[in-house]
């Protein structure tokens, strides 16, 4: 990946990890990178074959633009080009973290709690409503059960009261409130997780949420979807002086697991993001997202 010197660097990178993202959801796939500058990147697009598959019998080479390649089966050959892609993965940093959602929550706990993290943006489809839901409700909806149930509980409610005194925003759009509405889901949260809260429970979040934002003004930020459209199964968590990035769940062989893509580059431009929101022309104001949330609050037949 390029040094991210100017903004060009930067969307550079970001359109190589736009490329690799689909590859993510295969659990083996752990990507690393490293920095080159421009001019050294220019220098592999331009040799004869910069991307190699290669095991233990065979190495396919691929030209930059994958429209030319070579297969290479001398056992010589193999071994050269394993003992230099074995020196530029010892300079290479892991780009995706995995854990199970119990050491998810745990991790951003301990994040809190060490006090470094000054100002949080949350991009999700639907809000996140984990610091409004009762905790009987909570303990009712999870689907787990004995000790991993428990530890679970633990970290969440810790997780809670991070919450209420967190400097954050959640950034959001209405066809998110909409799917917990039809639907008792919240998009940020696994299905295999949790019960679907019923329909009297819905509506008793959302005014809930209307509540909360008429007394937490700047705290949520609804987006035009006609502007911006949100992915209903990624988290994107941005803070002021952490390199953290964009977080998504995937059901795997050893069940429910949590990823977190890093690059402090792309960190940086997602946070310069959640600013312009705040200020731009792109989401609703607090007045508007509002009037919004109380029409729907009718709609579905609750009163404020």
């Amino acid at each position: 990946m390029l040094q991210n010197q100017t903004t060009e660097n930067t969307l550079d990178n970001l359109r190589k990890i736009c490329s690799l993202k689909p590859a993510m959801n295969y659990e083996n796939y752990k990507p690393f990178y490293y920095y080159v500058s421009s001019a050294e990147s220019e220098a592999k697009k331009a040799g004869l074959l910069p991307n190699w598959l290669i095991t233990d019998h065979i190495a396919i080479g691929i030209n930059f633009h994958t429209a030319k390649g070579i297969i290479l089966r001398d056992a010589q050959q193999i071994q050269l080009l394993k003992n230099s892609f074995i020196q530029e993965r010892k300079i290479a940093k892991e780009m995706l973290f995995c854990s199970d959602l119990n050491a998810y929550v745990k991790d951003v706990n301990v994040m809190m709690n060490e006090g470094y993290v000054t100002h949080n943006y949350y991009i999700e489809y639907s809000p996140c409503l984990l610091h409004l839901i009762p905790l009987n409700v909570l303990k009712q909806q999870i689907i787990l059960d004995g000790v991993e149930k428990e530890q679970l509980l633990s970290s969440l409610f810790q997780r809670i009261r991070h919450m209420e005194t967190e400097s954050m925003v959640h950034i959001f759009c209405i066809s998110g409130l909409r799917q917990l509405m039809e639907q008792g889901r919240i998009a940020g949260y696994p299905d295999m997780l949790y019960k679907p809260l019923d329909p009297a429970m819905r509506l008793w979040l959302l005014k809930s949420y209307y509540q909360y934002m008429l007394h937490t003004p700047h705290s949520c930020i609804c987006v035009k979807e006609n502007f911006v459209q949100l992915p209903k199964h990624i988290s994107i968590v941005c803070s002021s002086n952490v390199h953290n990035g964009i977080a998504f769940w995937n059901n795997t062989s050893h069940g429910l697991q949590y990823y977190i893509l890093k690059e402090s580059g792309f960190s940086q431009k997602l946070y310069e993001f959640c600013q312009f929101l705040e200020n731009g022309n792109m989401a609703w104001s607090q007045e508007e997202t509002l009037d919004i949330i109380r029409n729907m609050i009718v709609e579905y037949g609750g009163t404020l």
